[in-house]
Parts: C-alpha cells; sequence; structure tokens
C-alpha cells in the first residue's frame, strides 16, 4: 500500500510495512516540513509574474509569505482548495500593480498594500 499524504501540509503518512529499515527517510522529511510549517519563511519575487499563481506545498507550509520584486500586473497568488492555515503575507513589492491572496476553494480574497503585512487565516 503506497503512502499517502496529510491535506493541509502534505506531510508523508508511509502504510504499514513500508520503509522497512528504511523509516528515516519519510520520517526525516516529514520533521523538516514541520519545522518549516512552524518557524519558515517563503519569499516570491513577482517580477514579471501575473494573473493567478497557484502556491505549491513548499511554497504555502511556511507561516511567513514575503512577495518581492516590481510589479508589471496586478498578481493573484492562490492557496490550493481544501488547504487551511494562516499566514502572516509582507508585501514588499514596488510598481503601481497590487497583489491579492484567495483560495482555489472560493470565498473572500484579500488585496495586500505595498509595505503592508497582513494576517491572513
Amino acid at each position: 500500500m503506497p503512502s499517502t499524504f496529510t491535506t493541509n501540509k502534505s506531510i508523508e503518512k508511509p502504510a504499514n510495512g513500508d520503509f522497512v529499515n528504511t523509516w528515516d527517510v519519510p520520517v526525516n522529511g516529514d520533521f523538516d516540513i514541520i519545522d518549516a510549517s512552524l518557524g519558515g519563511t517563503t519569499t516570491l519575487n513577482a517580477t514579471g509574474a501575473s494573473g493567478t499563481v497557484t502556491l505549491s506545498a513548499t511554497q504555502y507550509r511556511p507561516p511567513t509569505v514575503i512577495v518581492t520584486g516590481v510589479l508589471t500586473a496586478a498578481v493573484t497568488y492562490r492557496i490550493p482548495n481544501g488547504v487551511g492555515g494562516q499566514w502572516v503575507v509582507f508585501n514588499n513589492t514596488s510598481g503601481a500593480f497590487s497583489i491579492t491572496f484567495d483560495s482555489g476553494g472560493g470565498g473572500t480574497s484579500v488585496v495586500i498594500p505595498q509595505g503592508q503585512k497582513v494576517l491572513i487565516y
């Protein structure tokens, strides 16, 4: 039986009997994910981005997201459908456009003003 993964942080849950004598592979990887989820930072460079950008698990795991770069168009960063959590997002961009965070599942979107930090949950 193959491994499964948790919904919010994509932590591996090995199936019974998997990784015999190599359990350290998924366990060490899982602890790295947990560590990043508790205190990591993701930096997104918005230069050249436009439209909607769906974040990968590696990008949305950390609780702090810093968006940098020069905006040449409006950008919406999307948390995938079904993923929950909370993030502090810092819009450290320049340029005459905006960044927005939303959820692939719908609901409220948040426009983050340049130079501001916003708590999203």
